[in-house]
């Protein structure tokens, strides 16, 4: 299993998840079954390096991207406040005051650019979502979910 995304910023980064999800914590000998453990790669693109096609390289500069279990951020739209549900919009009012279980005074942090918002989050740690139910599943929430949990998120 394998997928990925593009992330253009000042620097253009791809991050690709190789493998199986279940065994990220592998020692890189699989399960027996064929499968391969998994594993989360991000490079930069180099655009001075020079590409088969003369056009620059993408660089290994995040051999083993791994999200860390706790950060002080969420991503969420908090314009669209009215319209959480109402677990969610307490769970937003305590983690702001830092009365969730981990104690953290989490702030938000959203750019609403969803490959954005997730790679800070997998960078950072914390917690992003979208509760409104427009993500498609084929090409934005499975493949940036496949990544995330093999980073282990």
């Amino acid at each position: 299993v394998a997928a990925g995304y593009a992330l253009y910023t000042a620097s253009t980064e791809l991050v690709l998840s190789l493998g199986s999800a279940a065994h990220s914590e592998g020692n890189g000998v699989g399960d027996g079954r064929g499968e391969m453990p998994g594993k989360a790669l991000g490079f930069t693109l180099d655009p001075a390096g020079r590409g088969a096609a003369g056009g620059g390289r993408f660089v290994l500069t995040r051999p083993s991207l791994r999200c860390p279990a706790r950060g002080p951020y969420y991503s969420l739209n908090d314009a669209r406040e009215p319209d959480w549900p109402q677990g969610l919009r307490r769970w937003v009012h305590d983690a702001r005051r830092g009365l969730t279980p981990s104690r953290t005074k989490f702030s938000s942090r959203y750019v609403c650019a969803l490959v954005a918002d997730v790679h800070r989050t997998l960078l950072r740690g914390g917690w992003a979502g979208n509760p409104r139910p427009h993500l498609r599943l084929l090409y934005e929430a499975a493949p940036l979910a496949h990544v995330a949990e093999v980073a282990a998120a």
